[in-house]
């Protein structure tokens, strides 16, 4: 099949404004459900890079990277470093979440403080600056710590209205955090949601990036049959780790002076047909001082290793619009599976200049 060649091109970072096409010679991209995913450009030296000015269009983080196969946007983000070997450059990229490691959950109340000395660690009773309370949905907390973020300094992204929840965040501007790692946590507890930062291009040309959440993202339900005549499918590989498995998840929190935070959850999943009990732990959460947190992160944890870790790698035509967060229906038929059909959650998916995809995909139902 033929297929358009892929464009790469350039924009600012601070305002999605048209640089150009870069001439590149090669490109790999990767986008993965809930993570930056990554952008691997590599332009070999030619008069026509050397007019481009290409050193000086291409610099990390003042510059966005959009990779482009028609009118699909395949992925998009800023350019993180630079390499150069004799003869050509590197210019490795990320989606859009990767600038979120670089900006901290801040009060933007402390935009104007002098921060230079002692500050009064106490949660208790800090000062207002150094607090930031979000309530709502799950992703009104993320939207807003987004938000927040963006009055430190402007970015092309636009926000979903809220709709309000139950859940209640609460950061301290002395933790130090990272916007990306508090994104992150919020799709890690159980109910969590999907997030993305889409990317648009809009009539005046500009590069945007739409920020998306919900409990699941799922734009296309693909029905894909391996064993059918003419289809662009093909089961590649199954991988399994069972080192995630678990029946009963033990977490722990904060603590202060003899006490200590600490949750379980269990479940027979596993054990009504026929694995073993597996305890498991986790201790990473101890900036953790609220119950109801800890315990979506312990039953998530359980959720997860209450099920079959199996993940399947597949090869799909590249005409095929993929994301990842979309369903599939995965037709089958080998000695190791039989003849079935997987019903499939995409995790990543991958290309290149050629016309096919590599998908990574679970199973939804687990067992």
């Amino acid at each position: 099949m033929v297929l358009e060649p892929l464009k790469v091109l350039a924009f600012e970072t601070m305002t999605g404004q048209f640089i150009g096409n870069i001439p590149y010679t090669n490109v790999v991209w990767k986008k993965s459900l809930n993570e930056a995913g990554t952008i691997d450009i590599t332009v070999d030296w030619s008069r026509e890079a050397a007019t481009w000015d290409i050193r000086g269009k291409t610099w990390p983080w003042r510059t966005l990277i959009a990779v482009i196969r028609g009118d699909t946007i395949l992925h998009a983000g800023p350019v993180v470093n630079r390499s150069r070997p004799r003869g050509s450059l590197t210019i490795p990229a990320s989606g859009m979440w990767e600038i979120f490691k670089h900006r901290l959950v801040l009060n933007y109340a402390l935009s104007s403080k002098k921060v230079d000395g002692q500050v009064m660690i106490d949660e208790d009773n800090p000062a207002p600056e150094w607090k930031l309370e979000l309530t709502g949905s799950l992703v009104d907390i993320a939207v807003k710590l987004v938000a927040e973020s963006l009055k430190w300094g402007a970015l092309p992204i636009t926000l979903p209205p809220l709709t309000g929840g139950p859940n209640v965040r609460v950061y301290y501007g002395f933790d130090l955090a990272s916007v990306d790692t508090r994104l992150s946590q919020l799709t890690e507890v159980i109910g969590g949601p999907e997030l993305r930062f889409e990317p648009r291009i809009g009539v005046d040309g500009r590069l945007s990036f739409a920020m998306q959440g919900s409990a699941e993202l799922i734009d296309t339900v693909h029905q894909w049959n391996e064993i059918a005549p003419g289809q662009r499918v093909s089961l590649a590989s199954m991988h399994e780790d069972g080192s995630a498995m678990t029946t009963d998840h033990w977490g722990l929190g904060g603590g202060s002076d003899d006490m200590v935070l600490m949750t379980r959850a269990s479940s027979d999943a596993l054990t009504r047909v026929g694995w073993p009990v597996m305890q498991s732990a986790d201790t990473s959460h101890s900036s953790v001082s609220e119950l109801p947190t800890l315990r979506g992160y312990v039953q998530e944890s359980l959720l997860r290793g209450s099920q079959t870790q199996e993940v399947f790698s597949l090869q799909v035509g590249a005409e095929q619009n993929v994301k990842p967060g979309d369903w599939a229906d995965l037709t089958v038929e080998d000695f190791y599976l039989g003849h079935t059909v997987l019903p499939l959650k995409i995790l990543e998916v991958s290309g290149d200049t050629s016309d096919w995809l590599t998908v990574n995909a679970r199973v939804r139902n687990g067992l």
